[in-house]
C-alpha cells in the first residue's frame, strides 16, 4: 500500500472518529437540555401562607420540637427548593471518595433532578439523575461524551420515590400536617413521618436533639443494585450530621453522610455532601 493511500486511510479513520465524538457530544446536549423544562416544573413556588408555630401545636413533642426548629415563624411555607452541594461520592465500595459538585431541583411530591461533576486524577465523569412522577432515570457521561451510566425502568423509579420522599427533611415546610404529613412519636427523640410521594407514600423516621436539631434521617428504599446489598426494601437515611444552616427561614441539616443501613455491620455510607446554598420556592403570601 502507497504512503498516500495510508495517509488517506488515516484521515478517514480521523473524520470518523472525530464524528463519533461529535455524536456523543451531541447526544449529551440533548439529554442536558431536555431537562431544562423540567426543572423550571419542578421549581414552581408555593402555597403562599407563611408557617405559624400553632401548626404544630397538636404534634408529638419530637415533631414538634424539629418543626419550630426548622422552619422560623412568618416564613413563607415552600413546595420545592434548589440546592447547592460539594463534598464526596464513593462510586464503588471498594474505591476511596472522590470530590464533586452538584445542583439540584428539589420537589419532593414530584420529583427532582440532580446533576452533578464528579473528578477522579484525570477522569471527570459528569451526568444525572431524574425523577419525574413514575420515571426514573441516570444518566452520567465521561467528558460529556462516553456514556457510562444510561439507566432507566420500573426499579430504578421505585427507588428514586424512596429518595425524594426521605428528602422532604430539606423542604421542612412539607412536612407540616397542612402538607399531608401524618406524625406518630416513637420515644423522646424520635418521631415518625408519613407523606405522600410520586408512586407510593413514604414513612421518615426523624431522630432530633432537645433544641430540635436533626440527629439522624432513615426511610426504607428499594435497592435495586446488588452492589449495595441485597436487591429490595432495606433502610436508607443520614447521620453524622455535624453541620446545619439557615437559608430563607428554613434551617436544615447541611454536612453529613448518606448510604445504606447505617450504623449496621453491612453499612454502605457512600454520600458525604456539604450543602451551601438553598433556594426556597415560595409565592409572596397573602396579604
Amino acid at each position: 500500500m502507497t504512503r498516500r493511500r495510508w495517509l488517506m486511510l488515516g484521515a478517514l479513520a480521523l473524520v470518523a472518529i472525530g464524528g463519533a465524538v461529535l455524536g456523543l457530544g451531541a447526544a449529551h446536549a440533548r439529554h442536558e437540555r431536555s431537562l431544562r423544562p423540567i426543572w423550571t416544573s419542578l421549581a414552581r413556588p408555593g402555597p403562599g401562607e407563611r408557617f405559624d408555630p400553632a401548626m404544630v401545636d397538636s404534634l408529638p413533642e419530637p415533631a414538634r420540637r424539629f418543626l419550630l426548629h426548622a422552619i422560623a415563624p412568618g416564613t413563607p411555607l415552600a413546595r420545592a427548593a434548589e440546592l447547592h452541594m460539594t463534598g464526596a461520592i464513593q462510586l464503588r465500595p471498594d474505591a476511596p471518595p472522590i470530590p464533586m459538585d452538584a445542583r439540584q431541583v428539589l420537589a419532593p411530591r414530584e420529583g427532582y433532578i440532580w446533576q452533578a461533576r464528579v473528578a477522579s486524577g484525570p477522569m471527570r465523569i459528569r451526568g444525572y439523575d431524574l425523577f419525574t412522577g413514575a420515571d426514573g432515570e441516570m444518566r452520567w457521561w465521561v467528558y460529556g461524551l462516553v456514556p457510562v451510566v444510561n439507566a432507566t425502568g420500573a426499579e430504578l423509579a421505585r427507588s428514586a420515590n424512596g429518595r425524594a420522599g426521605g428528602e422532604n427533611v430539606f423542604v421542612p415546610s412539607l412536612l407540616l400536617p397542612r402538607a399531608g404529613a401524618a406524625w406518630e412519636a416513637v420515644d423522646d427523640s424520635t418521631a415518625r413521618v408519613r407523606v405522600p410521594a410520586p408512586i407510593e407514600p413514604v414513612t421518615i423516621t426523624i431522630t432530633v436533639a432537645d433544641d430540635g436539631r436533626v440527629r439522624a434521617v432513615s426511610f426504607p428504599r428499594w435497592n435495586n443494585d446488588p452492589a449495595n446489598g441485597p436487591v429490595g426494601y432495606t433502610t436508607f437515611g443520614i447521620d453524622s450530621v455535624t453541620e446545619e444552616r439557615t437559608f430563607g427561614g428554613y434551617t436544615i441539616p447541611t454536612r453529613f453522610r448518606a448510604g445504606w443501613r447505617l450504623g449496621q455491620p453491612d453499612e454502605r455510607a457512600f454520600f458525604f455532601p456539604v450543602i451551601d446554598e438553598v433556594t426556597y420556592h415560595c409565592f409572596p403570601p397573602a396579604t
